[in-house]
């Protein structure tokens, strides 16, 4: 009896592994799997270390209590709950992490499907609006081989920006000022006076979140 006990239970752990934990304060979590090459250098997450956040369900409930971490090769939210590292399971809408007391970034999904994503890829929010200016942060594994030296293989980060206007998909854009005037399509070419004038070469995030601020609001015209 014991044996048959036994035999059942050890037929059941991948069923009982892949099952939801659940969990109070409004978020379902399945458990966190890590990448299992450990030979690559560096990490996978976009910060390191856990941050304080809010998470935004779709259904309009939040989540406030836990610590978050952005997997940035998966592009998949995580958060600690009792010392267990565990995937969040519930309609995500956005969250926000800060990772210190002055700082807060604003993560977003639900944007038209564009190249390799969907509507459930997360993006950082530089600047909201009817127009928005959004970065994908995703990190890859880069491998290389030095002389006299075995594979190297390390994760690298890699940043994209995009424009998006209501009901339209996303526009990639570099980090310079003719690439964004283009996206953003300033049609009586105001725009360029009014950064000329304050100085603005789109040469930072900041730049460029300012010019699309103004965009929104018209204050160049």
């Amino acid at each position: 009896m014991i044996r048959k006990s036994m035999a059942i239970f050890l037929l059941l752990i991948p069923f009982l592994s892949n099952s939801q934990v659940f969990i109070s304060d409004n978020v379902t979590g399945n458990i966190y799997r890590e990448a299992a090459d450990k030979s690559v250098e560096g990490s996978p997450f976009f910060i390191d270390d856990w941050s304080k956040g809010v998470i935004y369900m779709k259904d309009g409930s939040k989540a406030d209590k836990f610590l978050l971490k952005l997997d940035a090769l998966r592009n998949e939210l995580i958060f600690l709950h009792d010392g267990q590292i565990l995937s969040v399971v519930n309609p995500v809408k956005e969250f926000v992490l800060m990772p210190s007391d002055t700082k807060q970034l604003l993560f977003r999904c639900g944007f038209p499907a564009f190249e390799r994503y969907d509507e459930n890829s997360f993006y950082q929010v530089l600047q909201d609006g009817p127009t928005s200016l959004l970065k994908m942060n995703r990190k890859s594994i880069k491998e290389s081989t030095a002389f006299n030296q075995g594979l190297k293989k390390e994760y690298i980060l890699n940043e994209t920006y995009y424009i998006v206007k209501p009901g339209r998909a996303p526009i990639r854009i570099k980090k310079d000022k003719s690439s964004l005037l283009e996206a953003l399509g300033d049609g009586d070419g105001k725009l360029p006076a009014w950064m000329s004038k304050n100085g603005n070469r789109c040469r930072s995030e900041d730049d460029m979140a300012a010019v699309v601020k103004i965009f929104n609001e018209g204050g160049y015209k």
